[in-house]
């Protein structure tokens, strides 16, 4: 055995040692010997093997991008490759605009005081009193009954509020190009129902400010004697006079408060008091006569007021187990809270991953170059390598040998090296309002600043700073417009509420009593009086304005001024103290002279250094009305700052990849034609001589005559007998084929048949190499990528139309933020009454309702009490509801649709019909929403309306300087429903008895017009009546057309759709593809190889096939017959026989 091992090892050794591979080439150049030839054969081996062993490890080394498809994937399928491939995987949805409604459910849960019988009517009802206004206003039952309504409000307002904000967003559409990971689904959806919350939260604390304050600001009366003290002077004559006195309040730190300053002056000291009917003058600071203190509840100047600083620690009976808050937390806090105890956000993954419904996912992955490829790599640059380094290292062993014998060795090494009409009365109040205007303005900023800052900006990788900057920059842009327009919408719903509401600061109205003060009668009736400011009645318009200046009073009568000392130049003293100041503008305090000026006029006792405003310090001029100003809230400057580098460090990436399309480098190209060499070069050793051999025997020359005759006497075979010679003799050219051919064989039969041998193991072990590989490549998958630059929207509809492209189907937009109004128009046509004669403030019918003194004639439960107050309220709301949806439609205008892919005309025309019907009934509700929270308040505040429709004032004495108090009136077919309890307590419209079809009237007159239909006024009989009933006979109205709107639709269902009969829209999908402006488009198909492909892969295998197949083949043959003759040598045994001696 040992033996054996040895002879192989010898026999290796000594073939290596005498391997040629350049035998042919001997004998074709002299100057290549045997040596020579051995020695190239060595340094061939050395290079080829260390060529292959260098692209080896660089292949082995290399990372190859590898795209894998899959079709129709499932949850689970996208789970798992999720977790494998999260930065690469994408997986285009089918549905790119999903509902937040199909998968995110909102779940508040209430503080259980909003389900508690201490805001249900029976409460409510238990706490009022007729008397009410007669108790002490520290009096726990002056103030509860309305405390307890707010309270009920607050609860069923925040119910609705969040319920229709929650509607809002779950009735939005969420844009999901590809589908997202349950994770980042969930963190979208947390973020976003969170922001909902807080938006919700601020939206609704913000409206509540705006109520306090212009409350507070227009000094609205109210029934409950907490704000203002209302008294009552008798002139000589025996007319009286009302005033206000603004109340004051002593807190907790016997500090005292007044009314007049400040809406939040309260008294902690509250609970039942030994006190009826008495007049303090307005003065609170006393609790004498205190029966019995209530811990938490708190009195002050409003209800509303007084109800935020209390706390619900003197309610036992609330289970504190049930909330999360304890018995003392504030009112104000549950309110900012919404009264929510908790919200649960829940998502569901599954049902956004059927809604999204991926046709396919891609993902790619880095990994290492495969076996299987390295070595098909080495055997397409094999073939060529062989014959470059066959071709080369003979003639360098040459080259070398003869340099070395002619030139002299030479070891010297070789380096290298590279904001009343006296000032004096009015100034306080209008200074007040505008400092009440500069805190709404601020809060207003603050709240939206800090909604803006707990919306998420959320991106699934890191986008560039232009793109960033663009995105926010929009974001902001639509952030500024929205709360620009939500304020101005806001503060005119407030102040068209005010218009029916007892005003004392300003004076819309006053108070007059039905009879002398002289006379014998101890009660003393007040109706209200038209107030006049230059002859423009308060009643009939809301722009009544007087200059406020300054002015001489006689000493017989304090209450009218006798001469005006100046005018302040653009100061007006209006209806009501807030429009006072919207109207003026402050000019004067620009200038030095005019502000000395009022200074002297005030002649204070206390010396205040005040310095004029500085006209180079704000960019509006002195002249600008306030309006204008308040309309931009009061901003100098939004100071928007974007920061990218704080947007990449909370992105903090972890990875980055990036593709480039470049053109072949020379390296690859080289290796390319390396790889090529071989096959084509054996390809054309094979073809070329045929094509010689046929090229000769077609210019061989003509056969002589002699011949041709001759070859016509032989009969001519068959073509059977053809096909056998022919047979034959490819047959023959088969056996005797021999590739492996030399000079060395040709007088050697048992070398030429060893290489005939070698030929067919060859030929077999070729054509099954060859079959694998057609068979391999004909089954291979090639994805083939095309783009299309600048496609028109027809290419690219012909695109989406094709279902082999639509798939993968990618356009990029130019322009990602794509404005509404580029691509969606909407216009409104609104209800008929709105264009009538009926709402115009200077059509004959206004004219007719508005009659000088109509209250002292007819009793309060008159139409012709209400007919003006409800005609003006109803042009009122045509033209808020047309500011409304002004407003919110160039707010609608600045919002921008972001999408980077192209969308087709289905998509866009369901995303833009899903957003104009969510833009209608978000617009309609935010609007009734804010004027049920508005009327609600004024209800619980107690705030007397103009007419006296639900409260009205008397005397109780004729004693100069002494209290008007109010008593609440009754509606409802037995006068059984209170306004004190009940804003929406209505009867039927009478006018001396005769019924008005359709109309209400009630406590406000908002409230009663609310109820009512407007069949009447389609009816020329029931106009004809009304005019009948005035006395009017000398106008003509139309009415309005039952054909186009319905009679017998309420008011309220009206103001419900903001008085809008139809939204024409149009979306046009022509601009939004021109707007978005796709640079490019691309796609992906999947086919099999190409027939090309796969002969080009044969090529560049097949040259190192070929050498690979005939060394192997060699070396195989080489082995077989070694042993083959050592088998022969153990069968060949010597005999030797012993021939005996004799």
């Amino acid at each position: 055995m040992m033996e054996t091992i040895m002879n192989i090892a010898k026999w290796i050794k000594q073939t290596i040692s005498q391997m040629n591979l350049f035998e042919v080439e001997m004998t074709r150049s002299e100057e290549l010997d045997l040596r020579k030839a051995i020695i190239s054969t060595r340094i061939f081996i050395i290079l080829l093997t260390f060529t292959l062993t260098i692209l080896t490890v660089y292949s082995a080394l290399n990372d190859q991008n590898q795209t894998i498809i899959v079709l129709n994937p499932t949850q689970s399928d996208f789970e798992n490759l999720y977790r494998k491939y999260p930065n690469t995987l994408a997986c285009p949805c089918t549905d790119i605009a999903i509902r937040y409604r199909s998968f995110i459910s909102i779940i508040p849960e209430y503080h259980p005081v909003c389900s508690s019988i201490f805001v249900s009517d029976n409460w409510i009802n238990i706490l009022f009193n007729p008397n009410i206004s007669y108790y002490y206003p520290l009096d726990f039952r002056s103030s509860a009954s309305g405390q307890f309504q707010i309270l009920s409000s607050f609860c069923s307002l925040s119910k609705r509020f969040v319920n229709d904000t929650i509607d809002d967003f779950l009735s939005n559409v969420f844009l999901t190009p590809v589908v997202l990971s349950s994770y980042l689904l969930d963190l979208q959806s947390q973020a976003q129902s969170s922001f909902i919350q807080t938006l919700t939260s601020n939206a609704f604390r913000q409206l509540l400010q705006l109520v306090r304050s212009t409350t507070f600001t227009n000094q609205l009366q109210t029934a409950l004697r907490t704000s203002s003290y209302l008294g009552f002077y008798i002139f000589p004559n025996g007319k009286t006079a009302t005033y206000a006195i603004q109340n004051f309040y002593s807190s907790n730190n016997n500090t005292i408060c007044y009314c007049g300053l400040q809406s939040t002056c309260s008294s902690s000291v509250c609970g039942f008091f030994d006190l009826f009917a008495y007049d303090t003058k307005g003065d609170y600071t006393s609790s004498m006569s205190l029966i019995v203190n209530v811990p938490g509840f708190v009195a002050g100047c409003y209800a509303i007021e007084s109800l935020l600083q209390s706390t619900l620690e003197y309610i036992k009976q609330l289970d504190v187990n049930q909330t999360q808050f304890s018995p003392r937390t504030t009112i104000d806090t549950l309110f900012t809270n919404l009264f929510i105890e908790k919200w649960s956000t829940i998502s569901s993954f599954t049902e956004y991953y059927k809604k999204c419904s991926p046709i396919l996912c891609t993902y790619t992955f880095i990994q290492r170059n495969s076996a299987l490829y390295i070595i098909t790599k080495l055997l397409s640059l094999y073939g060529g390598l062989v014959i470059v380094l066959r071709f080369c290292v003979p003639y360098i062993i040459i080259w070398w040998y003869n340099r070395k014998n002619n030139q002299t060795r030479n070891n010297t090494p070789e380096y290298q090296a590279e904001r009343i009409v006296d000032f004096k009365g009015s100034g306080q109040t209008f200074f007040v309002a505008l400092q009440t205007l500069c805190s709404l303005a601020k809060t207003t900023v603050f709240n939206a600043w800090y909604n803006f800052k707990q919306s998420a900006y959320i991106t699934d990788q890191v986008v560039s700073k232009k793109e960033m900057i663009e995105h926010i920059q929009t974001t902001l842009n639509q952030f500024h417009s929205n709360t620009v327009a939500q304020f101005k919408q806001s503060l005119t719903l407030i102040q068209f509420h005010s218009i029916n509401m007892y005003a004392v600061g300003a004076g819309n109205v006053r108070l007059e009593t039905y009879t002398s003060a002289n006379s014998t009668n101890q009660y003393l009736a007040f109706y209200y009086k038209q107030v006049y400011w230059d002859n423009c009645s308060c009643t009939l318009n809301d722009n009544c304005v007087s200059p406020m200046g300054f002015y001489n009073y006689s000493q017989k009568d304090l209450a009218y001024p006798s001469s005006l000392i100046f005018n302040i130049p653009q100061f007006f003293i209006d209806c009501f103290v807030l429009q006072s100041v919207l109207r003026s503008s402050l000019e004067c305090f620009f200038n030095q002279t005019c502000l000395d000026a009022v200074q002297f006029q005030i002649r204070s006792s206390q010396s205040i250094n005040i310095t004029i405003l500085q006209a180079n310090t704000t960019r509006f001029l002195p002249e600008t009305l306030i309006k204008v100003i308040v309309d931009n809230l009061m901003l100098e400057q939004w100071g928007d700052n974007i920061q990218y580098s704080q947007y990449y460090q909370q992105c903090a990436p972890e990875s980055c990849s990036y593709t480039i399309t470049s053109h072949n480098d020379f390296s690859y190209i080289i290796t390319l034609l390396i790889s090529l060499f071989g096959g084509v070069s054996m390809a054309l050793k094979l073809a070329i001589p045929i094509i010689v051999r046929w090229i000769r025997n077609l210019y061989r020359p003509n056969i002589n005559p002699i011949e041709i005759f001759i070859l016509r006497l032989v009969p001519s075979p068959r073509i059977f007998q053809r096909l056998c010679l022919v047979w034959n003799k490819f047959k023959m050219k088969i056996i005797n084929l021999n590739i492996f051919e030399s000079e060395l064989s040709y007088n050697n039969d048992h070398r030429r048949r060893k290489e005939i041998i070698k030929t067919r193991i060859y030929i077999l072990l070729l054509t099954i190499n060859i079959t694998i590989l057609i068979i391999y490549n004909s089954f291979s998958i090639q994805t083939q990528y095309t783009t299309i630059s600048h496609p028109s929207q027809e290419t690219f509809n012909n695109l989406l139309m094709n279902l082999q492209y639509s798939p993968t189907l990618e356009c990029q937009c130019q322009n990602i933020t794509i404005p509404y109004n580029s691509f969606i128009s909407i216009s409104p046509y609104y209800h008929q009454l709105c264009s009538s004669d009926f709402i115009n403030m200077n059509s004959g019918w206004i004219n007719m309702l508005y009659l000088y003194g109509i209250d002292e004639e007819h009793p309060y439960d008159d139409f012709q009490l209400f007919a003006l107050p409800q005609f003006r309220t109803l042009s009122s709301l045509c033209n808020l509801a047309n500011q409304t949806l002004t407003d919110s439609l160039t707010s609608f205008a600045s919002e921008v649709l972001i999408n980077k892919q192209v969308q087709s005309r289905e998509a866009i025309e369901s995303q833009a019909e899903t957003i104009i019907t969510q833009f209608r009934l978000s617009t309609c509700r935010t609007f009734v929403r804010m004027l049920d929270f508005i009327r609600e308040m004024a209800q619980g505040n107690g705030i007397v309306s103009t007419i006296q429709s639900n409260w009205y004032f008397h005397s109780i004495n004729r004693i100069q300087f002494s209290s008007v108090w109010a008593t609440p009136r009754s509606y409802g077919d037995e006068n059984n429903c209170s306004c004190g309890t009940n804003s929406m307590c209505t009867s039927l419209a009478l006018i001396n008895g005769s019924l008005i079809p359709g109309f209400r009237i009630g406590c406000y007159v908002l409230d009663s017009l609310l109820q009512s239909t407007l069949e009447c006024l389609y009816n020329v009989s029931c106009i004809d009546q009304i005019k009948y009933l005035y006395n009017v006979t000398n106008i003509v109205i139309r009415p309005l057309n039952q054909s186009l709107s319905f009679p017998n639709e309420t008011v309220q269902s009206l103001v419900d759709n903001l008085l809008i009969d139809k939204l024409e829209s149009n979306v046009s999908y022509e601009q939004y593809y021109a707007v978005c402006s796709p640079l490019s488009c691309t796609y992906s198909i999947n086919k099999r190889v190409n027939p090309i492909y796969i002969i080009t892969v044969i090529i560049g295998l097949y040259g190192g096939l070929t050498v690979a197949l005939k060394l192997v083949t060699s070396l195989l043959m080489e082995i077989q017959y070694y042993f083959m003759i050592i088998i022969r040598r153990r069968r060949i045994e010597p005999v030797v026989h012993i021939i005996p001696e004799n």
